[in-house]
Protein backbone atom coordinates (compact mmCIF):
# COMPACT_ATOMS: atom_id res chain seq x y z
CA UNK A 1 0.00 0.00 0.00
CA UNK A 2 3.12 2.24 -0.12
CA UNK A 3 3.08 3.43 3.43
CA UNK A 4 5.07 2.78 6.55
CA UNK A 5 3.76 0.85 9.16
CA UNK A 6 5.66 0.54 12.95
CA UNK A 7 4.22 -3.45 14.05
CA UNK A 8 5.37 -3.92 17.47
CA UNK A 9 4.14 -6.51 20.43
CA UNK A 10 4.77 -7.16 24.27
CA UNK A 11 4.27 -9.15 26.47
CA UNK A 12 0.80 -9.17 28.94
CA UNK A 13 0.79 -10.42 32.60
CA UNK A 14 -0.51 -13.77 31.31
CA UNK A 15 2.58 -14.13 29.71
CA UNK A 16 0.95 -14.15 25.72
CA UNK A 17 1.78 -11.78 23.02
CA UNK A 18 0.13 -8.85 23.17
CA UNK A 19 0.00 -6.64 19.55
CA UNK A 20 -1.04 -3.12 20.12
CA UNK A 21 -3.08 -1.13 17.42
CA UNK A 22 -0.25 -0.69 14.47
CA UNK A 23 1.27 2.72 13.65
CA UNK A 24 1.10 4.09 9.79
CA UNK A 25 2.32 6.41 8.55
CA UNK A 26 1.90 8.54 5.21
CA UNK A 27 4.43 9.80 2.57
CA UNK A 28 5.29 12.65 4.57
CA UNK A 29 5.83 10.55 8.06
CA UNK A 30 3.02 11.50 9.50
CA UNK A 31 1.16 8.95 11.30
CA UNK A 32 -2.28 8.49 10.12
CA UNK A 33 -5.42 7.21 11.33
CA UNK A 34 -5.88 4.41 8.94
CA UNK A 35 -4.68 2.22 11.44
CA UNK A 36 -8.12 2.12 13.47
CA UNK A 37 -9.47 0.04 10.22
CA UNK A 38 -9.62 -3.86 10.19
CA UNK A 39 -7.97 -3.74 6.16
CA UNK A 40 -4.74 -2.10 7.67
CA UNK A 41 -4.70 -4.49 11.02
CA UNK A 42 -5.28 -7.23 8.95
CA UNK A 43 -2.60 -6.52 6.08
CA UNK A 44 -0.27 -5.80 9.26
CA UNK A 45 -1.11 -9.44 10.64
CA UNK A 46 -0.70 -11.18 7.71
CA UNK A 47 2.87 -8.87 6.96
CA UNK A 48 3.79 -9.74 10.47
CA UNK A 49 3.49 -13.55 10.15
CA UNK A 50 5.26 -13.91 6.52
CA UNK A 51 8.18 -11.42 8.30
CA UNK A 52 8.04 -14.22 11.27
CA UNK A 53 8.03 -17.28 8.78
CA UNK A 54 10.94 -15.89 6.81
CA UNK A 55 13.45 -15.01 9.62
CA UNK A 56 13.32 -18.71 10.82
CA UNK A 57 13.38 -19.94 7.64
CA UNK A 58 17.37 -20.79 8.85
CA UNK A 59 16.55 -23.32 11.52
CA UNK A 60 13.85 -26.00 11.98
CA UNK A 61 10.45 -23.84 12.49
CA UNK A 62 7.30 -23.88 10.33
CA UNK A 63 7.51 -23.48 6.52
CA UNK A 64 4.30 -22.84 6.00
CA UNK A 65 1.43 -19.88 6.68
CA UNK A 66 -2.39 -19.92 7.01
CA UNK A 67 -4.97 -17.08 7.04
CA UNK A 68 -8.30 -17.24 7.27
CA UNK A 69 -10.37 -14.94 4.91
CA UNK A 70 -7.73 -12.04 3.96
CA UNK A 71 -10.12 -10.77 1.22
CA UNK A 72 -13.37 -9.57 2.69
CA UNK A 73 -13.74 -5.86 2.82
CA UNK A 74 -10.97 -5.79 0.89
CA UNK A 75 -10.72 -3.35 -2.76
CA UNK A 76 -9.87 -4.96 -5.96
CA UNK A 77 -6.72 -3.44 -6.22
CA UNK A 78 -5.84 -4.39 -2.42
CA UNK A 79 -6.75 -8.27 -3.44
CA UNK A 80 -4.56 -8.15 -6.78
CA UNK A 81 -1.29 -7.12 -5.08
CA UNK A 82 -1.35 -9.03 -1.87
CA UNK A 83 -2.21 -11.86 -3.84
CA UNK A 84 0.95 -11.00 -5.92
CA UNK A 85 3.07 -10.29 -3.30
CA UNK A 86 2.11 -13.47 -0.93
CA UNK A 87 2.97 -15.44 -4.25
CA UNK A 88 6.22 -13.65 -5.07
CA UNK A 89 7.21 -14.14 -1.35
CA UNK A 90 6.36 -18.08 -1.49
CA UNK A 91 8.13 -18.57 -4.60
CA UNK A 92 11.60 -16.77 -3.18
CA UNK A 93 11.55 -18.09 0.40
CA UNK A 94 10.31 -21.52 -0.81
CA UNK A 95 7.12 -21.86 1.69
CA UNK A 96 3.27 -22.49 1.50
CA UNK A 97 0.89 -20.19 2.28
CA UNK A 98 -2.66 -21.81 3.21
CA UNK A 99 -5.77 -19.26 2.85
CA UNK A 100 -9.54 -19.95 2.98
CA UNK A 101 -11.46 -17.38 0.79
CA UNK A 102 -15.47 -17.20 0.40
CA UNK A 103 -15.41 -17.46 -3.93
CA UNK A 104 -16.89 -13.88 -3.93
CA UNK A 105 -14.28 -12.11 -2.18
CA UNK A 106 -12.12 -13.26 -5.05
CA UNK A 107 -10.86 -10.06 -7.03
CA UNK A 108 -12.60 -9.08 -10.33
CA UNK A 109 -10.93 -8.93 -13.59
CA UNK A 110 -13.05 -8.73 -16.94
CA UNK A 111 -16.43 -8.93 -15.12
CA UNK A 112 -15.42 -12.15 -13.54
CA UNK A 113 -14.11 -13.51 -9.99
CA UNK A 114 -10.43 -14.63 -10.83
CA UNK A 115 -9.67 -17.85 -9.67
CA UNK A 116 -6.75 -20.18 -8.37
CA UNK A 117 -4.68 -21.85 -11.25
CA UNK A 118 -4.65 -25.68 -10.76
CA UNK A 119 -1.56 -26.27 -9.20
CA UNK A 120 -2.93 -23.12 -6.18
CA UNK A 121 -5.83 -25.25 -5.45
CA UNK A 122 -5.74 -27.79 -3.16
Amino acid sequence: MNEDANIFWNINQQKNVEFPSPKVSDAKKKITEKDEGTTYKKLLCIAFDLAITISYLDISYYRFVYHDDIFTQQDNNVKIRLLNLINKICEEYKFQYIISVVHSDLSIENGKHKDFSENEKY
